[in-house]
């Protein structure tokens, strides 16, 4: 048993971490290339022409960005009286790039990407490594798995990614909200004023921000800003206090959507669930994504983290006492995501909200992960016969338990093959798919941009690249009605054959 055993010593060595973050972040700029290089053949579509017509108008009308910017913002106010109420949300998406001009709308992929870029580095620093404890090494490794992750895997990239109105309103804004948490955070840790107050007032620039935005996002950032308030409270910590200014910002903003007439006009199109009945399925759709989304490729890496966490939890400050709570409140928050769907429309909502709970959950499972290990560490080190137990390369049985339980579980959920984002958008432009959409969209835009034109024929798409627009029935067009484009681009009539 002892010669089995010292068979896996070698993972008990010290990772070469810096080498690791290196090559990690060499194979997620070269990730980038592809998932970056098919948004320049993305295009407007469905509520980007709806939001973005008076913008449009205005910006072919004077050609002034103060002119555009009022004319989003009676947008949103038009928005919060007739259909809903976040109104932050309305604004950008009043703004989409195509507004401008056709060929900006190939910088959304940049934004969306950009954005949650910035984001999860910045909350990984603030959380990892200055709340944790953990060097920065090891939190921009944490950082970087999660973003591969977040991109090859997301159930709905195109959504996510390449469509500006869906992607802005969920993640841009789950975006923004880590920024909030990052902030947050700092504004407890810092022990100088001057920056504890920086920190406190961009907290509440982006609590104010966050609270007008999509419903589940707002409702997440509202509990993690209570738990942790309330979390320090009990802990007798006085810095509690410097989270009530966010917090304040986030509800009133949240406040003010809520109770926007435009919901109530909105709402009557949908039959909502209840209260308590929104609960309920919120959680069995939560157990349904945990199932579905447990896959192997996800286990692996989670597998590969895992020396990273066990190194962290083992010189954490830390108790770890209390792991099925810790569990438990991880997944009512994951699970929380869901209740104002189905409260609104008894649904699970569209895929473009699913990202959005795909991004929390690799979080939240990385964050379990390394407090069960914590745990587990702590428990077994107060064993008897201590000097014994610290010769065992128990972290070696650990790993090695895990990666068995993994493979076990993998076999299990497993459903479907997975496909990375950028190996798909690499076969559309490598299958000329990706450039035929471009040519066929181009020869569109210009008979659409022909003011001698009133009315357009335009010719059917042949070709509709997943990764750009999902799996529709209707391919490239679904959505892009005669009568919306007609609208945005002045025309008397638009027919599509």
């Amino acid at each position: 048993m002892e010669k089995f055993i010292g068979r896996f010593a070698f993972l008990k060595a010290r990772w070469p971490e810096r080498v690791i973050c290196l090559l990690l972040l060499a194979l997620f700029l070269v990730s980038l290339v592809p998932l970056l290089g098919i948004g320049m053949y993305a295009f407007p579509r469905t509520d980007d022409f709806s939001y973005g017509l008076p913008t449009h108008q205005a910006w072919l009308e004077t050609g002034s960005i103060s002119a555009v910017f009022s004319a989003a913002i009676q947008e949103a106010a038009r928005t919060y009286r007739e259909w809903q109420g976040t109104f932050p949300a309305a604004v950008l998406m009043a703004l989409q790039p195509g507004v401008f001009g056709d060929a900006y709308y190939a910088a959304t992929p940049f934004i969306m990407v950009g954005a949650l870029t910035l984001s999860t580095l910045f909350f990984c620093r603030a959380f990892f490594h200055r709340f944790l404890g953990a060097s920065r090494t090891r939190a921009r490794i944490i950082a970087l798995v999660w973003l591969l992750v977040d991109m090859q895997m997301l159930p709905a990239a195109w959504e996510g990614f390449y469509w500006y109105n869906g992607a802005i309103y969920y993640t841009f804004f789950y975006s923004l909200s880590l920024f909030l948490f990052g902030f947050a955070l700092l504004a407890i840790l810092e022990n100088k004023t001057g920056r504890r107050r920086v920190y406190a007032f961009l907290a509440c620039l982006f609590g104010a921000i966050v609270g007008g935005g999509n419903y589940p996002t707002a409702l997440l950032s509202t509990l993690v800003l209570v738990l942790m308030a309330v979390l320090l409270a009990i802990g007798k910590n006085a810095r509690w206090r410097s989270l009530l200014p966010a917090l304040l910002f986030l509800l009133a903003s949240f406040l003010l959507s809520i109770v926007a007439p435009g919901n109530a006009v909105r709402g009557a199109y949908y039959e909502g669930a209840g209260v308590l009945s929104s609960i309920v399925k919120s959680i069995y759709f939560a157990f349904g994504c945990f199932g579905d989304w447990l896959t192997f490729p996800l286990l692996l890496v989670l597998v590969f983290l895992c020396p990273i966490l066990w190194a962290m939890a083992r010189e954490a400050r830390f108790s770890f006492c209390y792991p099925l709570l810790v569990a438990v409140i991880s997944f009512g928050l994951f699970a929380a995501q869901a209740c104002p769907s189905y409260y609104a429309m008894n649904s699970y909502g569209p895929t473009r909200f699913h990202d959005i709970m795909y991004y929390s959950y690799i979080f939240l499972l990385v964050l379990n992960i390394y407090y069960v290990m914590g745990w587990a560490m702590r428990k077994y080190e107060i064993r008897p016969k201590r000097q014994m137990a610290a010769r065992r390369p128990g972290y070696s049985w650990a790993l090695a338990g895990f990666l068995c339980i993994a493979l076990a579980v993998s076999c299990y959920y497993q459903r479907d093959d997975i496909e990375l984002t950028s190996v798909n958008a690499a076969r559309s432009l490598l299958s000329g798919e990706a450039a035929q959409l471009g040519r066929e969209t181009q020869a569109r835009q210009a008979l659409l941009n022909d003011a001698s034109m009133a009315s357009v024929e335009l010719e059917a798409y042949t070709v509709c690249p997943e990764v750009l627009l999902g799996e529709h029935d209707g391919g490239a067009d679904a959505g892009n009605t005669p009568e919306i484009l007609a609208a945005y681009y002045g025309k008397e009539s638009v027919t599509i054959r």
